[in-house]
Protein backbone atom coordinates (compact mmCIF):
# COMPACT_ATOMS: atom_id res chain seq x y z
CA UNK A 1 0.00 0.00 0.00
CA UNK A 2 3.06 2.30 -0.17
CA UNK A 3 2.82 2.45 -3.96
CA UNK A 4 0.83 5.73 -4.02
CA UNK A 5 3.74 7.68 -2.53
CA UNK A 6 6.57 5.58 -3.99
CA UNK A 7 5.32 6.20 -7.55
CA UNK A 8 4.99 9.91 -6.86
CA UNK A 9 8.46 10.14 -5.33
CA UNK A 10 9.94 8.45 -8.40
CA UNK A 11 8.37 11.15 -10.58
CA UNK A 12 9.76 13.87 -8.31
CA UNK A 13 13.20 12.25 -8.41
CA UNK A 14 13.17 12.57 -12.20
CA UNK A 15 11.88 16.14 -12.14
CA UNK A 16 14.83 18.33 -13.23
CA UNK A 17 16.23 20.35 -10.33
CA UNK A 18 14.24 18.66 -7.55
CA UNK A 19 17.00 16.40 -6.23
CA UNK A 20 19.50 19.26 -6.19
CA UNK A 21 17.58 21.04 -3.45
CA UNK A 22 18.06 18.06 -1.12
CA UNK A 23 21.51 16.85 -2.17
CA UNK A 24 23.48 18.44 0.65
CA UNK A 25 21.75 16.83 3.62
CA UNK A 26 21.32 13.13 2.79
CA UNK A 27 24.21 12.06 5.04
CA UNK A 28 22.88 13.96 8.06
CA UNK A 29 20.46 12.09 10.38
CA UNK A 30 16.98 13.19 9.43
CA UNK A 31 15.07 15.15 12.03
CA UNK A 32 12.28 16.40 9.78
CA UNK A 33 10.44 15.60 6.55
CA UNK A 34 12.86 17.50 4.31
CA UNK A 35 15.75 15.49 5.74
CA UNK A 36 13.87 12.25 5.18
CA UNK A 37 13.15 13.23 1.58
CA UNK A 38 16.88 13.85 1.10
CA UNK A 39 17.79 10.41 2.48
CA UNK A 40 15.07 8.71 0.45
CA UNK A 41 16.12 10.35 -2.82
CA UNK A 42 19.73 9.30 -2.19
CA UNK A 43 18.63 5.74 -1.32
CA UNK A 44 16.58 5.57 -4.55
CA UNK A 45 19.63 6.67 -6.51
CA UNK A 46 21.81 4.07 -4.80
CA UNK A 47 19.20 1.35 -5.41
CA UNK A 48 19.24 1.68 -9.20
CA UNK A 49 19.97 -1.81 -10.42
CA UNK A 50 19.47 -3.29 -6.95
CA UNK A 51 16.48 -5.21 -5.61
CA UNK A 52 15.02 -2.57 -3.31
CA UNK A 53 15.48 0.80 -1.65
CA UNK A 54 17.10 0.84 1.79
CA UNK A 55 14.47 -0.19 4.39
CA UNK A 56 15.95 2.32 6.83
CA UNK A 57 15.36 5.21 4.39
CA UNK A 58 11.79 4.04 3.78
CA UNK A 59 11.03 3.77 7.50
CA UNK A 60 12.60 7.15 8.15
CA UNK A 61 10.40 8.75 5.48
CA UNK A 62 7.26 7.04 6.76
CA UNK A 63 7.86 8.32 10.29
CA UNK A 64 8.50 11.96 9.38
CA UNK A 65 5.76 12.05 6.75
CA UNK A 66 3.33 10.69 9.34
CA UNK A 67 4.41 13.36 11.84
CA UNK A 68 4.39 16.38 9.51
CA UNK A 69 1.75 15.80 6.83
CA UNK A 70 -1.79 16.73 7.90
CA UNK A 71 -4.65 14.30 8.47
CA UNK A 72 -7.14 14.12 5.62
CA UNK A 73 -8.57 10.63 5.18
CA UNK A 74 -11.45 10.73 7.68
CA UNK A 75 -9.15 12.31 10.23
CA UNK A 76 -6.33 9.86 9.56
CA UNK A 77 -2.86 10.51 8.14
CA UNK A 78 -2.14 9.50 4.56
CA UNK A 79 1.13 7.83 5.54
CA UNK A 80 1.41 5.59 8.57
CA UNK A 81 4.64 5.25 10.54
CA UNK A 82 4.10 1.50 10.71
CA UNK A 83 3.85 0.00 7.22
CA UNK A 84 1.60 -2.75 8.60
CA UNK A 85 -1.11 -0.13 9.19
CA UNK A 86 -0.78 1.52 5.79
CA UNK A 87 -3.87 1.81 3.59
CA UNK A 88 -3.97 2.73 -0.08
CA UNK A 89 -4.31 6.50 -0.59
CA UNK A 90 -4.58 9.10 -3.34
CA UNK A 91 -1.24 9.94 -5.00
CA UNK A 92 -2.40 13.47 -5.91
CA UNK A 93 -3.41 14.21 -2.33
CA UNK A 94 -0.02 13.01 -1.12
CA UNK A 95 1.85 15.18 -3.66
CA UNK A 96 -0.21 18.24 -2.75
CA UNK A 97 0.46 17.77 0.97
CA UNK A 98 4.15 17.07 0.41
CA UNK A 99 4.80 20.20 -1.69
CA UNK A 100 2.78 22.34 0.73
CA UNK A 101 4.85 21.05 3.65
CA UNK A 102 8.27 21.21 1.97
CA UNK A 103 7.55 24.64 0.50
CA UNK A 104 6.31 26.15 3.77
CA UNK A 105 9.85 27.04 4.86
CA UNK A 106 13.30 27.38 3.27
CA UNK A 107 15.21 24.18 2.57
CA UNK A 108 18.59 23.61 4.21
CA UNK A 109 21.08 26.21 2.98
CA UNK A 110 18.47 28.52 1.51
CA UNK A 111 18.24 32.19 2.54
CA UNK A 112 15.18 33.26 4.52
CA UNK A 113 12.18 34.30 2.41
CA UNK A 114 11.41 37.95 1.82
CA UNK A 115 9.17 39.43 4.52
CA UNK A 116 5.44 39.07 3.94
CA UNK A 117 2.55 40.57 5.77
CA UNK A 118 0.89 37.96 7.95
CA UNK A 119 -2.15 40.10 8.70
CA UNK A 120 -4.97 41.30 6.46
CA UNK A 121 -4.05 43.65 3.57
CA UNK A 122 -4.01 47.34 4.31
CA UNK A 123 -6.98 49.50 3.36
CA UNK A 124 -5.11 51.34 0.60
CA UNK A 125 -4.22 48.09 -1.20
CA UNK A 126 -7.78 46.80 -0.96
CA UNK A 127 -9.14 50.05 -2.35
CA UNK A 128 -6.73 49.94 -5.27
CA UNK A 129 -7.72 46.33 -5.99
CA UNK A 130 -11.40 47.27 -6.00
CA UNK A 131 -10.65 50.20 -8.32
CA UNK A 132 -8.77 47.99 -10.77
CA UNK A 133 -11.59 45.41 -10.80
CA UNK A 134 -14.17 48.14 -11.41
CA UNK A 135 -12.12 49.76 -14.20
CA UNK A 136 -11.69 46.37 -15.91
CA UNK A 137 -15.44 45.85 -16.01
CA UNK A 138 -16.02 49.38 -17.32
CA UNK A 139 -13.42 49.03 -20.09
CA UNK A 140 -14.91 45.74 -21.27
CA UNK A 141 -18.39 47.29 -21.26
CA UNK A 142 -17.18 50.19 -23.43
CA UNK A 143 -15.64 47.74 -25.87
CA UNK A 144 -18.82 45.69 -26.19
CA UNK A 145 -21.01 48.75 -26.76
CA UNK A 146 -18.72 50.58 -29.21
CA UNK A 147 -18.94 50.37 -32.99
CA UNK A 148 -15.54 52.07 -33.41
CA UNK A 149 -13.10 49.53 -34.96
CA UNK A 150 -10.10 51.34 -33.44
CA UNK A 151 -11.58 50.89 -29.98
CA UNK A 152 -10.37 47.28 -29.74
CA UNK A 153 -6.69 48.27 -29.97
CA UNK A 154 -6.99 50.84 -27.20
CA UNK A 155 -9.10 48.51 -25.07
CA UNK A 156 -6.62 45.64 -25.46
CA UNK A 157 -3.79 47.84 -24.20
CA UNK A 158 -5.86 49.23 -21.35
CA UNK A 159 -7.12 45.79 -20.31
CA UNK A 160 -3.57 44.45 -20.41
CA UNK A 161 -2.30 47.18 -18.12
CA UNK A 162 -5.16 46.68 -15.65
CA UNK A 163 -4.84 42.87 -15.62
CA UNK A 164 -1.10 43.11 -15.03
CA UNK A 165 -1.62 45.41 -12.04
CA UNK A 166 -4.43 43.19 -10.76
CA UNK A 167 -2.19 40.11 -10.98
CA UNK A 168 0.72 41.78 -9.21
CA UNK A 169 -1.52 42.91 -6.34
CA UNK A 170 -3.03 39.43 -5.97
CA UNK A 171 0.44 37.85 -6.02
CA UNK A 172 1.71 40.17 -3.29
CA UNK A 173 -1.36 39.46 -1.14
CA UNK A 174 -1.20 35.67 -1.51
CA UNK A 175 -0.59 33.68 1.67
CA UNK A 176 -0.10 30.40 -0.21
CA UNK A 177 3.14 31.16 -2.07
CA UNK A 178 6.07 28.89 -1.30
CA UNK A 179 8.79 30.01 1.12
CA UNK A 180 11.37 27.74 -0.52
CA UNK A 181 13.06 29.55 -3.41
CA UNK A 182 14.25 26.26 -4.88
CA UNK A 183 10.86 24.56 -4.95
CA UNK A 184 8.98 27.68 -6.05
CA UNK A 185 11.31 28.05 -9.05
CA UNK A 186 10.40 24.49 -10.10
CA UNK A 187 6.69 24.16 -9.41
CA UNK A 188 5.11 27.57 -8.80
CA UNK A 189 3.11 29.46 -11.38
CA UNK A 190 0.23 31.94 -11.45
CA UNK A 191 -3.13 31.53 -13.11
CA UNK A 192 -5.39 34.43 -14.07
CA UNK A 193 -9.12 33.76 -13.94
CA UNK A 194 -11.99 35.84 -15.33
CA UNK A 195 -15.75 35.38 -15.13
CA UNK A 196 -18.30 36.35 -17.76
CA UNK A 197 -22.08 36.24 -17.48
CA UNK A 198 -23.52 34.58 -20.57
CA UNK A 199 -26.82 36.42 -20.06
CA UNK A 200 -25.73 40.04 -19.78
CA UNK A 201 -22.08 39.85 -20.88
CA UNK A 202 -20.72 41.26 -17.61
CA UNK A 203 -16.93 40.60 -17.41
CA UNK A 204 -14.80 40.68 -14.27
CA UNK A 205 -11.44 39.40 -13.05
CA UNK A 206 -12.01 36.69 -10.49
CA UNK A 207 -8.61 35.68 -9.19
CA UNK A 208 -4.87 35.51 -9.87
CA UNK A 209 -3.79 32.69 -7.56
CA UNK A 210 -0.39 31.02 -7.36
CA UNK A 211 -0.49 27.28 -8.05
CA UNK A 212 1.78 24.22 -7.99
CA UNK A 213 -0.67 21.58 -9.18
CA UNK A 214 -3.28 22.14 -11.86
CA UNK A 215 -6.47 20.10 -11.85
CA UNK A 216 -8.00 18.68 -15.03
CA UNK A 217 -11.46 17.29 -14.39
CA UNK A 218 -12.24 14.19 -16.40
CA UNK A 219 -15.91 13.28 -16.21
CA UNK A 220 -17.87 11.83 -19.10
CA UNK A 221 -21.26 12.97 -17.78
CA UNK A 222 -20.76 16.51 -19.09
CA UNK A 223 -20.31 15.28 -22.65
CA UNK A 224 -23.09 12.74 -22.38
CA UNK A 225 -25.48 15.65 -21.81
CA UNK A 226 -24.43 17.53 -24.94
CA UNK A 227 -26.34 17.22 -28.21
CA UNK A 228 -23.54 15.15 -29.73
CA UNK A 229 -23.38 12.91 -26.70
CA UNK A 230 -27.15 12.40 -26.80
CA UNK A 231 -27.05 11.39 -30.48
CA UNK A 232 -24.15 9.03 -29.82
CA UNK A 233 -25.97 7.66 -26.82
CA UNK A 234 -29.15 6.93 -28.82
CA UNK A 235 -27.12 5.05 -31.42
CA UNK A 236 -24.74 3.28 -29.10
CA UNK A 237 -26.24 2.80 -25.65
CA UNK A 238 -27.79 -0.51 -26.63
CA UNK A 239 -24.32 -1.68 -27.70
CA UNK A 240 -22.62 -0.59 -24.48
CA UNK A 241 -25.28 -1.78 -22.07
CA UNK A 242 -26.22 1.77 -21.09
CA UNK A 243 -22.63 2.80 -20.28
CA UNK A 244 -21.21 6.16 -21.28
CA UNK A 245 -20.78 6.59 -25.05
CA UNK A 246 -17.68 8.73 -24.50
CA UNK A 247 -14.57 6.52 -24.55
CA UNK A 248 -11.78 9.11 -24.73
CA UNK A 249 -11.28 12.85 -24.34
CA UNK A 250 -8.37 15.03 -25.54
CA UNK A 251 -6.30 16.77 -22.85
CA UNK A 252 -6.04 19.88 -25.04
CA UNK A 253 -9.82 20.26 -25.18
CA UNK A 254 -10.12 19.85 -21.41
CA UNK A 255 -7.49 22.52 -20.79
CA UNK A 256 -9.16 24.95 -23.19
CA UNK A 257 -12.68 24.40 -21.94
CA UNK A 258 -14.34 27.15 -19.92
CA UNK A 259 -15.80 25.91 -16.65
CA UNK A 260 -18.99 26.99 -14.89
CA UNK A 261 -18.56 29.69 -12.24
CA UNK A 262 -18.55 28.35 -8.65
CA UNK A 263 -21.88 26.97 -7.50
CA UNK A 264 -24.16 29.73 -6.27
CA UNK A 265 -22.23 32.50 -8.06
CA UNK A 266 -24.53 35.43 -8.82
CA UNK A 267 -23.82 37.91 -11.59
CA UNK A 268 -22.83 41.19 -9.84
CA UNK A 269 -24.64 43.27 -12.49
CA UNK A 270 -27.56 44.86 -10.61
CA UNK A 271 -29.72 44.57 -13.73
CA UNK A 272 -29.01 40.84 -14.06
CA UNK A 273 -28.24 39.10 -10.73
CA UNK A 274 -28.68 35.71 -12.36
CA UNK A 275 -27.29 32.56 -10.74
CA UNK A 276 -25.79 29.79 -12.86
CA UNK A 277 -25.28 31.85 -16.02
CA UNK A 278 -21.58 32.67 -15.68
CA UNK A 279 -18.53 30.84 -17.01
CA UNK A 280 -14.94 30.97 -15.73
CA UNK A 281 -11.92 31.21 -18.04
CA UNK A 282 -8.37 30.47 -16.86
CA UNK A 283 -5.11 31.52 -18.47
CA UNK A 284 -1.56 31.30 -17.14
CA UNK A 285 0.47 34.40 -16.39
CA UNK A 286 3.56 32.92 -14.71
CA UNK A 287 4.51 29.62 -16.33
CA UNK A 288 6.01 27.03 -13.96
CA UNK A 289 9.21 25.24 -14.87
CA UNK A 290 7.44 21.94 -14.21
CA UNK A 291 3.73 21.85 -14.95
CA UNK A 292 2.06 19.10 -12.89
CA UNK A 293 -1.42 18.14 -14.06
CA UNK A 294 -3.75 16.22 -11.76
CA UNK A 295 -6.22 14.22 -13.84
CA UNK A 296 -9.20 14.18 -11.49
CA UNK A 297 -11.28 11.12 -12.34
CA UNK A 298 -13.49 11.16 -9.23
CA UNK A 299 -17.20 10.93 -9.95
CA UNK A 300 -20.13 11.94 -7.76
CA UNK A 301 -20.79 8.37 -6.64
CA UNK A 302 -17.16 7.88 -5.56
CA UNK A 303 -16.21 5.70 -8.53
CA UNK A 304 -13.45 6.40 -11.04
CA UNK A 305 -14.13 7.84 -14.49
CA UNK A 306 -12.93 5.21 -16.94
CA UNK A 307 -12.69 7.52 -19.97
CA UNK A 308 -9.23 7.43 -21.54
CA UNK A 309 -7.25 10.68 -21.75
CA UNK A 310 -5.72 11.56 -25.11
CA UNK A 311 -2.44 13.31 -24.30
CA UNK A 312 0.88 13.81 -26.07
CA UNK A 313 4.51 14.05 -25.05
CA UNK A 314 4.51 17.69 -26.20
CA UNK A 315 2.28 20.47 -24.88
CA UNK A 316 2.34 24.11 -26.03
CA UNK A 317 0.26 26.33 -23.75
CA UNK A 318 0.79 29.29 -26.07
CA UNK A 319 -0.68 27.55 -29.12
CA UNK A 320 -3.65 26.50 -27.02
CA UNK A 321 -4.36 30.14 -26.12
CA UNK A 322 -3.76 29.45 -22.43
CA UNK A 323 -1.03 32.02 -21.83
CA UNK A 324 -1.90 35.53 -20.73
CA UNK A 325 1.18 37.64 -21.30
CA UNK A 326 1.92 41.31 -21.61
CA UNK A 327 4.35 41.35 -24.50
CA UNK A 328 5.99 37.95 -23.99
CA UNK A 329 5.42 34.80 -21.89
CA UNK A 330 6.88 34.97 -18.38
CA UNK A 331 8.16 32.46 -15.84
CA UNK A 332 7.62 32.48 -12.09
CA UNK A 333 10.15 35.30 -11.67
CA UNK A 334 8.70 37.36 -14.55
CA UNK A 335 11.57 36.51 -16.92
CA UNK A 336 10.81 35.64 -20.57
CA UNK A 337 10.33 31.92 -21.17
CA UNK A 338 8.97 29.46 -23.77
CA UNK A 339 5.41 28.13 -23.65
CA UNK A 340 6.39 24.64 -24.86
CA UNK A 341 6.56 21.64 -22.51
CA UNK A 342 7.52 17.98 -22.87
CA UNK A 343 6.44 15.02 -20.76
CA UNK A 344 8.95 13.80 -18.16
CA UNK A 345 6.94 11.49 -15.90
CA UNK A 346 3.48 10.11 -15.19
CA UNK A 347 1.69 8.27 -12.39
CA UNK A 348 -0.84 5.61 -13.37
CA UNK A 349 -3.56 4.07 -11.23
CA UNK A 350 -5.40 0.78 -11.53
CA UNK A 351 -8.50 0.32 -9.36
CA UNK A 352 -12.12 1.43 -8.81
CA UNK A 353 -11.32 4.45 -6.57
CA UNK A 354 -8.33 6.67 -5.78
CA UNK A 355 -7.97 5.05 -2.34
CA UNK A 356 -7.87 1.49 -3.61
CA UNK A 357 -6.03 -0.47 -6.28
CA UNK A 358 -2.42 0.12 -7.28
CA UNK A 359 -0.14 2.97 -8.46
CA UNK A 360 3.00 2.87 -10.60
CA UNK A 361 5.08 5.38 -12.56
CA UNK A 362 6.57 5.99 -15.99
CA UNK A 363 9.70 8.19 -16.01
CA UNK A 364 11.77 9.41 -18.94
CA UNK A 365 15.41 8.34 -18.65
CA UNK A 366 17.50 9.93 -21.41
CA UNK A 367 15.40 9.02 -24.48
CA UNK A 368 13.64 5.91 -23.17
CA UNK A 369 10.69 5.37 -20.88
CA UNK A 370 11.18 3.40 -17.69
CA UNK A 371 8.32 1.73 -15.80
CA UNK A 372 8.78 1.81 -12.02
CA UNK A 373 6.37 -0.47 -10.19
CA UNK A 374 7.29 -0.71 -6.48
CA UNK A 375 10.73 -2.42 -6.49
CA UNK A 376 10.42 -3.56 -10.10
CA UNK A 377 12.16 -1.33 -12.65
CA UNK A 378 11.67 -2.07 -16.35
CA UNK A 379 13.44 -0.10 -19.06
CA UNK A 380 11.16 -0.19 -22.09
CA UNK A 381 12.33 -0.49 -25.66
CA UNK A 382 12.17 2.76 -27.63
CA UNK A 383 9.06 3.01 -29.73
CA UNK A 384 5.59 4.52 -29.84
CA UNK A 385 4.10 1.36 -28.33
CA UNK A 386 6.12 1.72 -25.10
CA UNK A 387 5.07 5.18 -23.92
CA UNK A 388 2.63 6.52 -21.32
CA UNK A 389 0.40 7.66 -24.17
CA UNK A 390 0.21 4.16 -25.61
CA UNK A 391 -0.52 2.60 -22.24
CA UNK A 392 -3.43 5.00 -21.67
CA UNK A 393 -4.84 4.36 -25.13
CA UNK A 394 -4.54 0.57 -25.08
CA UNK A 395 -5.70 -0.32 -21.56
CA UNK A 396 -9.20 -1.67 -21.03
CA UNK A 397 -11.88 0.51 -19.40
CA UNK A 398 -11.03 -0.88 -15.96
CA UNK A 399 -7.29 -0.90 -16.54
CA UNK A 400 -4.49 1.54 -15.72
CA UNK A 401 -5.36 5.22 -16.14
CA UNK A 402 -3.09 8.25 -15.83
CA UNK A 403 -3.65 10.47 -12.77
CA UNK A 404 -0.55 12.72 -12.68
CA UNK A 405 1.40 14.21 -15.59
CA UNK A 406 4.74 16.01 -15.11
CA UNK A 407 5.54 18.33 -18.04
CA UNK A 408 8.92 20.11 -18.21
CA UNK A 409 9.23 23.53 -19.85
CA UNK A 410 11.56 23.59 -22.88
CA UNK A 411 13.93 26.25 -21.59
CA UNK A 412 17.02 26.94 -23.71
CA UNK A 413 20.18 25.21 -22.51
CA UNK A 414 22.30 27.63 -20.53
CA UNK A 415 25.86 28.19 -21.67
CA UNK A 416 28.07 27.33 -18.68
CA UNK A 417 31.32 28.44 -20.37
CA UNK A 418 33.01 31.46 -18.82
Amino acid sequence: ADCFWLATMQCLRHTPGFVKGFSGTWSVPATNLAGSVSRLLHAMQEAEGEDQVSPAALDDFRLNAHLELPASDRGKKLIQADSANQRQQDSHEFLSQLLDCLGSKPLAGEPPPSPRSSGPPDEETLKRLETVERELTQVMRRRDSSADPTMSVRVKQEVGNLLYEYSMIQWSLSATRMHSHHLSDIFEGQRLASTKCQRCGRFCASGAEPFCLEEVKLNSSRWDGSWLGQIQGQLGSWLTGGASSVTSLPLKDLLQEDSPAPEGYRCPNAKCLQVGCSTRTVQYLRLPQTLVLHINRAQADGSRCEVALEFEDKLDLGKLGLVRHFGQPLDRNLSPCPTRYHLRAAVFHRGPTARSGHYFAYVLFKTSWVKVDDEKVERLRPGAENTPMALEANETSNGAKVVLLFYQRDDPVKNTKS
